[in-house]
């Protein structure tokens, strides 16, 4: 479309484009493109490599213990303050600081269906239907992380861990 553009000047001048093409314009507006829909739905169940389950491991151990090991510390020192020293040489801190761990993983995967190590990765937590996992799954994932060994059950050939398999869960990429 053709068009003839007039606009009054600084000095009171009328300056005119006459017959500017639109489309040639640089100045008009880019042109509306819509944005792709976000899947909300089942995702498709292709599960990760052992690698990316590993460093999805390293991020959230970091994460989990040296942050909620820094809160845990800190909470011990100023509730008990005297008596942080014995609090320290019992049994109790490391059952209390396995729920923390235990309770990071609940947290974050309830909410999001992923922890911040997934989050780096680009994977999250679905179940065998592709979507987010029930609370009962979650809880149950999570609790079997302690059984013994269980950290290295993922890097076998099918990079399915047991706290997956017990759950019905997977690990799948969703980027």
């Amino acid at each position: 479309m053709l068009a003839k553009k007039c606009l009054m000047g600084l000095a009171g001048l009328l300056v005119c484009n006459a017959d500017m093409n639109e489309e040639l314009n640089p100045y008009s507006p880019p042109a509306h493109q819509p944005l792709p829909p976000v899947q909300d739905g089942p995702i498709a169940l292709i599960p990760v490599s052992g690698g990316l389950r590993f460093a999805n491991y390293l991020v959230d151990a970091l994460v989990a213990q040296l942050g909620g090991g820094f809160l845990l510390g800190l909470g011990v020192a100023l509730v008990l303050r005297d008596k942080a020293n014995e609090f320290l040489e019992s049994g109790f801190l490391t059952v209390l600081s396995l729920l923390v761990f235990i309770a990071y993983y609940i947290v974050f995967e309830a909410l999001t269906g992923r922890t911040l190590g997934k989050l780096v990765t680009g994977t999250k937590v679905v179940d065998a239907s592709g979507n987010k996992p029930s609370f009962g799954k979650i809880v149950g994932r999570n609790f079997a992380r302690l059984i013994p060994f269980e950290a290295f059950s993922f890097l076998g050939s099918s990079a399915r861990g047991w706290h997956d398999s017990l759950s019905g869960t997977y690990v799948v990429k969703c980027r």
